[in-house]
């Protein structure tokens, strides 16, 4: 067993779990650090140090190795990956806070063929950085004013090794920290309790291994006018579970003729313990017709002083999940803070957006172009479930990428979504999967989703370019198995210029490892496609189908229903030219498995009652292209890899 000497580091991005993978393409981290692992596991004198919240990627050469299997101290995380002599092994620090060791080591056993092993380790340790506090929009030159039982939050900043705040305040005086980023100064109600009417408050930062940052503390002056009401709600914003009762904590001193707002849809207040501090507040049920997902509550009342309209501070009520396409946004934000390649699938991080663990809608929204990332996509990668509660997601997005779409991949589920508007792609840079919710699907469900948005491939009818255009999804690569069922598309899909593959529900399976298979059951198309044909004969060899446009060796399409209508306008000019074409009801073209696969395909429990139409060809059209359930299928060795059961024709080919 040999196992060769360099292992640099590189700064990487927090990877959670320990795990083995063998990979083709190992990171190539540009050199920082070497240490040997031939004869002496500790040929680094000193332990590595590692920021928290970082990682640091090692590669390496190898030989007469089968596989590697690290783990790392409690806290930490490793991950190994392995090809063909070179590998790469990515160490994570813990997250501050975590329950972690801050120093230990990390063994690796190294396997043979026969299953011996040999064990290696060196010694690790986290780095805390630099403690930062700094408070936002403060003015420490003036005095802060309070009234009874009042309350101010102070925002700050602050770096990931700050812990907490330790608190200096006068007598009666309080200090919470509820959310990193604020703190609230709470003054005392002299007329209950007793306290200092002034004084000076001290917030002094305290990193996560205990070390006081003196020389960041602020001080600040504070006063309570004792003359003047209080009337403020204690929390800005309060999240519900469906049907959830909350009491939310109000100030109310010093007022007098209390008039309070309707209760929104769905929504039960009861507002008589206002004075006493409390207002009782009861969510809709999930099931409830028309309910509001959030609103805003703002009291007004007179002064027991001076008779002046007093108007409190506003309160957000509103339910967990999805309530506005901005929500969606904040959503984004915080799903792809640190990378958008490796989103964060924290629930904890995500609680405020999730029900049961899914992104849960709980109104329609609308999607617009200014909402685009990359002037593609809104999300990259939708790894939580998605869970529509029958809402419309209306798009209203022009979009010029090689992907477009609402999510660029889906690698979970979604279900119970209905969409509406339009998505609009016209890049002519080369191949595209343009699509409504996903763009390319990875081994997903994609359940109960029913489209009516338009789908426009907009290019110059001189540019040839194999693009996918699907009616709910685009294009699934190689080695996933995306799976859509009981989903419909009714809108139209228009391709101004030659589309390499077209389905009203899915554009184009591919072939992958055995097992990775697109299926598609129990659906429905019921919209149209447009093909409008600008080139001569030659140009890209288009598959059209209701279902999907080509059957590219691995697929189902099982209980499915084609009743809406593909139109092919060829302007004169021959469009079904070779065996590269193919229009049908359900699936455009079936093509053969590539040399070494054995894969098959099926279609079973098919319905063809639309209509298939060309106008304008040319005399020596290829009819042969076109078919209610199946279009083309090439030769033979496509043919038969093809389970062909119960196909039921009933409708036009008006060619």
């Amino acid at each position: 067993m040999k196992v060769y000497r360099f292992l640099p580091f590189i700064l990487a991005a927090f990877l959670g779990g320990c795990y083995v993978l063998d990979v083709p393409d190992p990171e190539t981290p540009e050199s920082v650090v070497r240490l040997s692992l031939d004869d002496d596991p500790y040929a680094m004198k000193d332990p590595i140090g590692i920021d928290y919240e970082t990682s640091q990627t090692l590669t390496f050469t190898y030989d007469d190795i089968s596989r590697i299997v690290a783990t790392a101290p409690q806290g930490w995380t490793v991950l190994v990956k392995m090809s063909g002599g070179n590998g790469t092994l990515k160490i994570s620090a813990p997250k501050y806070g975590e329950e972690s060791v801050p120093s230990g080591d990390v063994v690796l056993k190294l396997y043979d063929g026969t299953g011996s092993f040999t064990e290696k380790k060196f010694p690790v340790y986290a780095i805390e950085g630099a403690l930062v506090f700094a408070i936002q929009d403060f003015d420490f030159s003036a005095v802060s004013e309070f009234t009874l039982g009042s309350r101010t939050t102070v925002k700050f900043d602050c770096s990931p090794s700050f812990k907490n705040i330790e608190f200096d305040l006068p007598a009666g005086w309080k200090a919470i920290e509820k959310t990193r980023g604020t703190f609230t100064i709470i003054a005392p109600d002299l007329t209950v309790e007793t306290g200092d009417a002034e004084g000076t408050v001290t917030v002094t930062p305290v990193s996560w291994t205990g070390q006081k940052g003196t020389e960041l503390a602020k001080s600040f002056a504070v006063h309570v006018d004792a003359t003047k009401p209080t009337f403020q709600f204690v929390e800005e914003e309060t999240s519900f579970t469906y049907g959830e009762t909350k009491e939310l904590e109000i100030t109310a001193k010093g007022l007098k003729d209390l008039v309070t707002p309707e209760a929104p849809a769905g929504w039960t207040i009861d507002w008589s313990g206002v004075l006493d501090g409390t207002v009782k507040v009861t969510a809709p049920a999930k099931d409830a017709d028309g309910f509001v997902g959030v609103d805003t509550l703002v009291l007004n009342a007179v002064s027991n002083t001076d008779n002046s309209t007093i108007t409190s501070n506003s309160s957000i009520i509103r339910l967990y999940g999805i309530n506005s396409a901005k929500e969606l946004l904040d959503f984004r934000a915080v799903y792809e803070a640190e990378d958008m390649n490796e989103p964060n699938t924290d629930e904890t991080a995500l609680a405020k957006w999730l029900v049961d663990g899914a992104l849960t809608l709980n109104s329609d929204i609308t999607l617009t172009t200014d909402m685009l990332t990359n002037k593609a996509f809104v999300i990259k990668t939708l790894n939580v479930p998605l869970e529509g509660n029958g809402h419309t997601v209306t798009l209203d997005l022009e979009c010029n990428a090689t992907v477009a779409g609402i999510f660029q991949y889906i690698t979970t589920e979604v279900r119970n979504l209905k969409l509406a508007g339009s998505v609009k792609n016209s890049y002519s840079g080369g191949v595209s999967y343009t699509s409504t919710l996903v763009s390319v699907p990875m081994t997903c469900t994609i359940e109960n989703v029913e489209c009516a948005a338009d789908v426009t491939y907009d290019v110059g009818p001189s540019t040839l370019v194999k693009s996918i255009v699907g009616g709910i999804g685009g294009y699934p690569r190689a080695n996933y198995a995306p799976t859509f069922k009981n989903c419909k598309y009714t809108g139209t899909i228009t391709c101004n210029n030659d589309a390499f593959s077209v389905g009203g529900i899915v554009g184009c399976s591919d072939v992958g490892k055995p097992g990775a298979l697109t299926t598609v059951e129990g659906c429905t198309f019921a919209g149209e496609i447009i093909l409008n044909h600008p080139n001569a004969d030659g140009g890209i060899t288009s598959r059209v189908g209701g279902m999907l446009g080509d059957l590219a060796r691995q697929a189902a399409i099982l209980d499915c229903v084609s009743e809406g209508t593909i139109t092919i306008n060829a302007n004169g000019k021959r469009y079904a030219s070779s065996s590269g074409f193919g229009f049908g009801g359900l699936v455009g073209r079936i093509t053969a498995p590539a040399s070494g696969y054995t894969m098959s395909a099926t279609i079973k429990n098919a319905r063809f009652t639309g209509t298939i139409k060309i106008n304008g060809a040319a005399g020596n059209e290829d009819k042969t292209r076109y078919g209610q359930i199946l279009g083309c299928s090439p030769n033979d060795n496509a043919t038969n890899i093809l389970i062909k059961e119960n196909w039921i024709e009933e409708g036009t080919l008006s060619l």
